[in-house]
């Protein structure tokens, strides 16, 4: 993650770590809390350093809200986010 990843206002970050050690950090990025622009951002970490940060969810004229992130050790068919 670099500061040109950051667009607006960035808080309320969360982080977890995955089975296989990578990190994943999830914020709350865009113009304001509570703006109608604004998106669930996230990044991983693994061996190689942080990837690039990506929008996760972004629901149009829909404001978005401080984010969670969690791990269970369950098998759950898996979608790749970032």
């Amino acid at each position: 993650m670099s500061p040109e990843d950051i667009v607006g206002q960035a808080h309320a970050s969360t982080i977890v770590e995955t089975s296989k050690g990578d990190l994943l950090c999830a914020w709350f990025g865009g113009a304001r809390e509570g703006d109608k622009a604004v998106a669930i951002w996230m990044s991983r970490r693994t061996e190689d350093g942080w990837g690039a940060a990506q929008i996760v969810v972004d629901e149009p004229n829909v404001p978005t809200w401080n984010p969670a992130v969690s791990y269970t050790h369950l098998t759950l068919p898996t979608k790749r986010i970032v």
